[in-house]
């Protein structure tokens, strides 16, 4: 699987790519290749159709290559670089401790697996709310897509947090995810209903279930424009740092939900 399916929110995790590691590459690269051309030959057209870089022409040398791959990464399309090194794996004598090793050495908090013809990748050390939030796109896929659809959403704000309205945003995917979960669980068409559904059937702490009235009415009233695009000349502002703090809670209260509507 590629890089950025593995790890979606690879843009939070401020992957740095030294000097160092760059100058290496071309030598990792050959020392696995050896005198195996037909390996050599596969791994540059995968290596090719990844980045997008022309193959090696005769002449030119590992070196060579590598540069132009160097020149066509930024930050936001950092995953190409994984993705080759994964076919490095694939086509050549190289496994996945010597990537890691390689990936260790550069102090770059990425892990290769490798199992039953399946190569993946893990990050080390990730971003905690993200990671959570993807999490619990597992727990609701089989109740609500239009969950999954919010939670997409709220994991491509978190990964891209420098819009001015990443704040609200996320706390409006939040929200949609927790209304859409409720309604699927209680089969209520509305959310106050929902809510009441629990008291009806004694399932569950109320004190914990009405936290989602409180929910509702951060998005819907404090800030009015974050779910409807209110024209509003008090708009409050929301920062990001605080809606991660509203997503933490609301991402646990969806699963307290899934997890006694399994009563």
């Amino acid at each position: 699987m590629a890089f950025k399916d593995d790890i979606p929110y690879f843009g939070t995790l401020k992957i740095y790519l030294s000097y160092s590691f760059w100058e290496e590459l071309p030598q990792f690269i050959n020392r696995h290749i050896e005198d195996d051309y037909e390996s050599a030959r596969q791994l540059f057209n995968d290596m090719s159709n990844i980045s997008l870089v022309e193959q090696p022409r005769y002449g030119e040398t590992v070196n060579d290559f590598i540069y132009k791959v160097k020149g066509k990464c930024n930050d936001e399309n950092i995953d190409i670089v994984f993705d080759c090194l994964g076919a490095i794996v694939l086509n050549t004598s190289c496994s996945v401790n010597a990537i890691n090793a390689f990936l260790k050495k550069h102090n770059i908090e990425i892990k290769c697996n490798y199992d039953y013809h399946n190569l993946y990748w893990e990050a080390l050390n990730p971003n905690k709310t993200i990671e959570e939030v993807d999490n619990l796109k597992v727990k609701v896929k089989p109740i609500s897509l239009q969950s999954c659809e919010n939670l997409e959403s709220l994991l491509e704000t978190l990964s891209n947090k420098e819009h001015k309205r990443s704040g609200k945003d996320a706390l409006k995917s939040a929200v949609s995810t927790m209304e859409a979960v409720l309604k699927s669980v209680t089969g209520k068409s509305d959310f106050d209903k929902s809510i009441k559904h629990f008291k009806d059937k004694k399932v569950g702490n109320m004190a914990i279930i009405r936290k989602g009235n409180e929910y509702w009415k951060l998005a819907n009233e404090k800030f009015r424009d974050c779910r409807h695009g209110t024209v509003d000349s008090e708009m409050k502002e929301l920062t990001l740092v605080e809606a991660i703090f509203w997503v933490k809670e609301i991402t646990n209260y969806v699963t307290y939900i899934i997890d006694i509507s399994k009563q």
